[in-house]
């Protein structure tokens, strides 16, 4: 089989149905609000590993595991995909305290004020209850269980993309890291749209900034995913990337007041600048290595098994 055909029916497979599972959900009378969505997100989410699966073990006959990289190799790298997103959220918070009108705050006065349009008045009077009568500063247990939920069920969930995109995809497309890298980050931004045409990653108003914005942060954060996957030898370890990256998006406003939320919000300037700078220290730092680097252009780098 053709690596052409390899790429070409997985794409068919997860755009077709990610699309389709997207519009039944609208034709329904769905919304992007409440658990509905939720599940509909991870039925989405999911729909690259089932079809990287059915195309690696019926067409091709090959085993799963190496082919999706589902293998557990604990090792550093591990923990680096766990830590890196927290990296990336204090760098966000950081740039976002730059921003004029932006202020840093530790009882989360700012994140009140920003949900407040979004809540009822018995919402409002829960959430200043919550605020006052926390045993612990409510933005601390935030933050930790946003921690413990991305290596954990926020992984689990984010394991269906990944076997696809630092899977197969890592599996059957050829050439350098930085190549791969490209195609891969495209892919997975553009498989997004229909979920953002639906309200995800509802970061301005208008629809198309938002497409633009996911496309842009996936290409973004694209090379931090492949150097992890490579260098772990798991696209487990990407999951536990995606997974911790998910869940502590907006975590960064729990300590800010002002500013707007293309700005300091969720895959908002902020974010793509403290993206930016994690995957140059990463770059830099594999870089250093010389011939053990995988980021050099003319490295030898290597993808997983092809199944063709």
């Amino acid at each position: 089989m053709p690596r052409a055909h390899a790429i070409g029916l997985f794409l068919f497979g997860t755009f077709g149905i990610d699309a389709a599972l997207v519009l039944g959900f609208a034709l329904l009378g769905g919304r992007y609000e409440g658990k509905a969505v939720l599940t509909l997100g991870v039925a989405c989410m999911w729909t690259p590993l089932l079809v990287a699966a059915a195309l690696t073990h019926w067409g091709w006959k090959l085993p799963l595991r190496p082919v999706l990289g589902l293998k557990i190799r604990p090792n550093r790298y591990y923990v680096a995909a766990w830590l890196l997103p927290m990296l990336m959220a204090f760098f966000t918070l950081a740039i976002a305290v730059a921003v004029p009108g932006v202020s840093f705050t530790l009882d989360m006065t700012g994140f009140a004020e920003r949900i407040a349009p979004m809540l009822d008045a018995a919402q409002r009077a829960e959430l200043d209850r919550q605020l006052v009568d926390a045993p612990l500063p409510l933005w601390l247990l935030v933050t930790v269980q946003a921690v413990l939920a991305g290596m954990t069920v926020n992984a689990l969930a984010a394991l269906g993309e990944e076997a696809g995109w630092r899977g197969y995809l890592y599996a059957v497309f050829e050439g350098s890291f930085w190549r791969v890298t490209l195609a891969t980050g495209l892919i997975w931004g553009a498989w997004h749209t229909p979920l953002v045409l639906l309200g995800h990653n509802a970061i301005t108003p208008n629809v198309a900034v938002n497409v633009g914005l996911t496309m842009s942060w996936c290409l973004v954060v694209a090379p931090l995913f492949k150097w992890v996957r490579a260098r772990s030898g798991s696209s487990i370890a990407a999951a536990i990337m995606h997974g911790t990256i998910n869940a502590l998006a907006g975590v960064p406003l729990l300590f800010l007041r002002g500013g707007s939320t293309l700005a300091v919000g969720p895959l908002g300037f902020a974010w793509h600048g403290a993206t930016l700078l994690v995957v140059l220290l990463v770059v830099a730092y594999d870089w250093q290595l010389g011939e053990g680097s995988i980021v050099r252009p003319k490295s030898a780098f290597r993808t997983g098994p092809s199944p063709v």
